[in-house]
């Protein structure tokens, strides 16, 4: 059936209109009258908003907050509020001393063995082997950040500490292209 003007779709298909009425005057839940407790009007809200809804428009609402202290006014930092139990010394020495070696290494979860990237190996050899401050080609001192590396002599990147040695950046240059 070909579509003409004033036709309904679907009308009679399911129920009639007037039954659709039927329904919507049946499902529908009466609103709730509540005050708005910034200037005292009258609004309407709905059954599952009653205790929610304290206002009847937002500028209410932001008058309401004028003059108000804001929730975290004098707090400072993410626990302000809490109260804390104060560690003694001997306590913290305890608990870092039974906590000596429990997530080092081999007992990380996230250990990665051989197949440790790059920045990772020379984080660990840093950690082992200390910061460098002389090379050990051209015997210089005094080095220190971007100016020294931990160069490694085999180029297969082991977690071996005697596969690693100390040279200056220029030394570091002419060592690997070699």
């Amino acid at each position: 059936m070909p579509f003409t003007k004033g036709h309904k779709i679907n009308v009679g298909k399911f129920c009639s209109s007037e039954t659709r009425k039927k329904i919507g005057i049946a499902n529908s839940k009466p609103r709730i009258e509540i005050l708005c407790i910034s200037c005292g009007k009258q609004f309407w809200v709905w059954p599952s908003l009653d205790g929610k809804k304290k206002f009847c428009s937002k500028v209410c609402h932001i008058n309401y907050q004028k003059g108000k202290p804001t929730w975290n006014k004098g707090l400072k930092g993410f626990r302000a509020g809490i109260t804390r139990y104060k560690m003694t010394e001997e306590i913290k020495r305890k608990i870092s001393e039974s906590r000596v070696g429990v997530t080092s290494d081999e007992n990380h979860p996230a250990w990665r063995g051989n197949k440790v990237l790059y920045r990772a190996l020379h984080s660990w050899v840093e950690r082992k082997l200390g910061k460098p401050n002389s090379c050990e080609h051209c015997k210089t001192n005094g080095l220190k950040g971007r100016q020294i590396h931990w160069a490694n002599k085999s180029g297969e990147y082991k977690r071996l500490i005697t596969d690693w040695i100390r040279l200056c950046a220029s030394c570091h240059g002419v060592y690997d292209r070699n």
